[in-house]
Order: C-alpha cells, then structure tokens, then sequence
C-alpha cells in the first residue's frame, strides 16, 4: 500500500516538476525571459516566452539525455508546421498547441512533410560560420543531416531515424555514399560541423 501511494504522489507531481525543468532551462540560457504556460508531450515541450520590452513568443524544446534543448524559440505563436519540421510526434501536437491544429495548419505541416526543408540555404549558396549564428542546435543538426537524407542515408540516430521516417520524399539506401554528394553538399555539412564543434551546438 505504501508503494502504491508514492507511486501515486509521484504521477502527482511529476508534470510540476516537468513544467519547472523546462522554466529553469529557459530562464538559463535567456536569462532576461519570463516563461509560461509549460505544454509538455514526452520529450517535447512548449511555452509562452516574455521576452519584456522586447516582445513575446514562444519556445518549443526537446528533452535531450538529462535537460532540454532548444527546437526554435521567438516572437509569435508556433503552429503545426514547427512541429512537423522538428519532428514532433503527431499524437503530441494537441497537448503541446493546447488546441487542435486548424485545417490550414495541418496544410501547411503536409508541406513540411513533402520537400525538405533546408535545401534552400544549403544547396543555394556555399556557407559561412555567419550564415548559421541564429540557427539553434538542434536546427543545425536536422539542416546537416537533411543533405545525407537527400541522397538516402540510413540513419542509427532514433531522433533523426524517426524525424526523416516521417518524409515523403526520403528514401533510404544501402547503397549510401558520401561520395553522392555534390562540392557544395560537402563543403556545407563541414561548414556546419566546425561550427558546432566551435560554437558548441552539438
């Protein structure tokens, strides 16, 4: 009986203690930000951000080993089509929106699902380390492995198995080789790499 009470008292406070996780981190890497509001689903959560004079958004973050990191955070409200190009389960999205996604929202997230997301910056121009300070660890991670996934990389990473599983137009190979890869491709993922490895955003 006694175990059967921690248990329950456990269920109990265990979304509190979510919700606080998820403040704490925020309020540590923006340290001026007010957050609010704590939506969580699994290993996704989503919050309000204040931001004081500078205006108000929202942040979406992922559980990653023991803390959070930052998806995407900044002004205005995040939709269905964030939370498809991060890969968030579809079973999550009406918790964390705190609403069910509108049938233009669900269009929109179809898009995100169809045509690869990145190839605008990384197959368009030959990067700089400048081009990538605004981008988040996270946004790196899938802009870097989105040109391995063009030419059909069969990824061991469940986070990136599961994010380019959900593509319409990845297909994966055996055959995979890096070798596929045009210059630009190549010169872009290092680019990337080197700057996550400097900056930190692994």
């Amino acid at each position: 009986m006694r175990m059967f009470i921690l248990a329950f008292l456990l269920f109990l406070v265990s979304p509190v203690l979510a919700q606080e996780s998820v403040q704490s981190y925020v309020h540590r890497t923006q340290p001026n930000s007010v957050s609010s509001n704590v939506r969580q689903a699994g290993d996704w959560a989503l919050c309000d951000i204040s931001w004081g004079d500078e205006g108000e958004g929202q942040g979406l973050f992922r559980r990653y080993k023991n803390s959070w990191e930052t998806a995407t955070s900044g002004g205005g409200v995040l939709s269905a089509h964030e939370l498809a190009v991060y890969g968030v389960p579809r079973g999550s999205w009406d918790k964390l929106l705190g609403r069910k996604p509108s049938a233009d929202e669900l269009s929109a997230a179809r898009e995100a699902f169809s045509k690869p997301v990145w190839t605008w910056l990384t197959r368009e121009r030959t990067l700089q380390a400048g081009d990538l300070e605004s981008y988040s660890a996270l946004e790196l991670t899938l802009m870097r492995n989105e040109v391995f996934a063009l030419h059909g990389r069969v990824f061991q990473d469940p986070y990136l198995k599961s994010v380019f599983a959900t593509r319409t137009w990845y297909r994966p190979s055996s055959n995979f080789s890096e070798a596929k890869l045009s210059a630009r491709e190549k010169a872009n993922i290092s680019t990337i790499a080197n700057y996550q490895k400097r900056s930190g955003k692994l």
